[in-house]
């Protein structure tokens, strides 16, 4: 491991500047051990919460692939 440039990271991973970030790390998004509904329940609670602007708050996972309908159900960008 070795610390990285922020804002470089950021555009490598195709994530806005000011963004708030929330990862998020599975092998298996259909396994209901590993808390996804949990995970889209806190999503669309976090705005009301946020101080920042609409739009700013964005999921980032590492595993494999979610699949569309899981995409679809987050209430926020999703980059994987």
């Amino acid at each position: 491991y070795a610390p990285r440039d922020p804002a470089a990271a950021r555009a490598a991973l195709g994530l806005p500047p000011a963004a708030f970030v929330v990862g998020f790390a599975s092998t298996s998004l259909a396994n209901p051990r590993k808390g996804l509904a949990d995970l889209l329940a806190a999503l669309r609670a976090l705005p009301a919460a946020l101080p920042a602007a609409p739009g700013s708050l964005h999921l980032l996972s590492f595993g494999r692939p979610p699949p569309p309908e899981v995409l679809a159900a987050c209430p926020h960008p999703w980059h994987h």
